[in-house]
């Protein structure tokens, strides 16, 4: 059985159903947790990627324009829910822009990092974020991107977050005036719950085939 799954493409959709196909193929559990059904680490890496995001950013929002009902029940609510957590994690809060007057004035700058993380929340004993920091870096004049969740549910959630993470990517490299670079998305608990294998099983029958 496979502990990280580790998986190059393009495109987000072709990443999402392999992470899925993967997960049921592996079957690997973690002891003691009740609440998932299948679970591994992700590594997930999108080289430069030339298309328009599904995804836009208005007004310090994320837009969606994507039915993620198409890939999860009530896909198009929980996107919804997941657009306005990350738009004041990232845009309303202004941490985008102080990332972005960090690197404008220091190309070779490794400190372009917005931390979910709150060190408040651990010491009072809140649930930490799902995803713990976004790093910006710039190389051969190019915008790099770098995600670390803590976790991700891989029904739905995690193509919401690759949709969400490549609109700020595309925006940020226009602000910068730099060409859109990789984009590296890794998961210590990639997983699917219990009370969504089904769910997941009626889905996953069209994924059979990744070529």
């Amino acid at each position: 059985m496979k502990e990280i799954i580790i998986y190059q493409s393009n495109n987000p959709i072709r990443i999402y159903k392999f992470a899925l196909k993967s997960l049921f193929k592996n079957k690997f559990r973690i002891k003691g947790d009740k609440k998932i059904c299948r679970e591994s680490k992700g590594v997930f890496y999108i080289p430069y990627y030339k298309k328009e995001s599904v995804v836009n950013i208005s007004k310090n929002n994320f837009i969606p324009n994507f039915n993620y009902d198409l890939i999860r029940k009530k896909g198009n609510k929980q996107m919804i829910t997941e657009s306005k957590y990350y738009s004041k994690m990232f845009l309303k809060n202004k941490k985008l822009q102080k990332v972005i007057s960090l690197l404008k004035k220091d190309r070779s700058n490794k400190k372009a990092i917005i931390s979910l993380n709150l060190p408040s929340r651990l010491l009072n004993d809140k649930l930490p974020p799902c995803m713990m920091y976004i790093a910006f870096r710039i190389i051969n004049k190019k915008l790099n991107l770098s995600c670390h969740m803590r976790v991700n549910n891989a029904y739905g959630i995690f193509l919401m977050n690759l949709h969400i993470n490549q609109a700020l990517h595309i925006y940020a490299s226009k602000l910068l005036k730099l060409k859109v670079g990789n984009y590296c998305h890794f998961v210590d608990s990639l997983h699917i719950y219990k009370k969504e294998e089904k769910e997941v099983k009626k889905f996953n029958i069209k994924l059979t085939t990744i070529k």
